[in-house]
């Protein structure tokens, strides 16, 4: 099996599990999402875990926009480096993922998260809590492919509105991938499609995985995300800060991350590496996206300040 064929089906498990039911296998632990409140000041959950799945299932039917980050692999498989990436590139409502050896390619789009293209055996939403109406919650699923190769997935997903993400770690464990771990974030929602034409802030949740080559590598991390909107010679821009970044398994806090100065197009805004975000609701009540710098790869989301009157 190719890489890309390989990352597909991994896609297609962590798709379906945006919008899958419940299982009973597989729970992740109530010590990390009780972490996840206390690290990052959330909420007892005002949610269920069926209200959870619902909910994203309900943005998958009205997404008119996806983000994908890169898929970054880890392996320790013959003939393969210990790690590499296929690079993503999203248009609009699909994305198309590079591969770098065969020079192959596969597409996403939001009809493959609205139909869950793959079979889920064990799906179980574990509510972490909210923060700025952003609710979270842990997941667990996996899946058995027709190649015979089996997946394990953990991920953190929110769930607003008009738009949500969720950020994965997908584990081989059997297979011709046998042993390979698979990191990957996503974003959609129903986008306008246009730029703000007021100053304004949103507030919300980031969340990430470790991708060192250290003890904490495939470790969940958590924090703030807010992004700020203004203009600047005569371009409307923004700036976005993650703070207060904590490591949910050890509870060690990371350096915050910033970028300035990003120019708002149409489509969101990205600088072209690190970051792409979107803006989600008809009056963008809701900023998301992906990204990664450094050992850290994640998604964000978050709504819009209420302003003063």
């Amino acid at each position: 099996m190719k890489p890309t064929q390989f990352a597909a089906a991994g896609l297609a498990l962590a798709l379906s599990g945006c919008v899958g039911g419940s299982g009973d296998e597989g729970a992740p632990s109530d010590e990390i999402a009780e972490a996840g409140r206390r690290l990052g000041g959330l909420a007892e959950p005002g949610f269920t875990a069926d209200e959870f799945a619902a909910g994203m299932e309900t943005v998958a039917e009205r997404a008119n926009t996806l983000v994908l980050s890169d898929l970054v692999y880890f392996t320790e498989i013959a003939g393969l480096p210990a790690s590499f990436r296929l690079s993503s590139n999203c248009t609009g409502d699909r994305c198309v993922q590079i591969e770098p050896f065969f020079d192959d390619t596969f597409e996403v789009s939001i009809e493959d998260i609205r139909t869950g293209d793959g079979v889920i055996d064990t799906l179980n939403p574990n509510p972490v809590g909210e923060l700025h109406g952003v609710r979270t919650a842990h997941v667990r699923a996996f899946d058995r492919l027709q190649s015979g190769d089996s997946i394990s997935l953990r991920g953190y997903g929110a769930w607003i509105e008009h738009g949500t993400f969720l950020v994965t770690v997908g584990a081989v464990e059997g297979g011709d991938f046998m042993g390979a771990t698979i990191v990957s974030s996503m974003s959609f929602g129903d986008s306008p499609n246009t730029i703000p034409d007021f100053a304004a802030s949103w507030n919300g949740i980031v969340a990430g995985v470790d991708t060192s080559e250290t003890d904490t590598a495939g470790n969940f991390v958590q924090g703030k995300a807010r992004i700020d909107l203004g203009t600047r010679l005569g371009e409307t821009i923004v700036d976005v800060a993650f703070s207060g970044l904590h490591d949910l398994e050890t509870g060690e806090g990371r350096d915050p991350l910033r970028w300035e100065d990003i120019v708002v197009t149409a489509d969101g805004f990205t600088d072209g590496a690190s970051i792409d975000g979107r803006f989600y609701g008809p009056d963008h009540e809701e900023a998301g996206g992906v990204f990664e710098r450094g050992d850290l790869l994640g998604a964000f989301g978050a709504t819009k300040e209420e302003q003063a009157q």
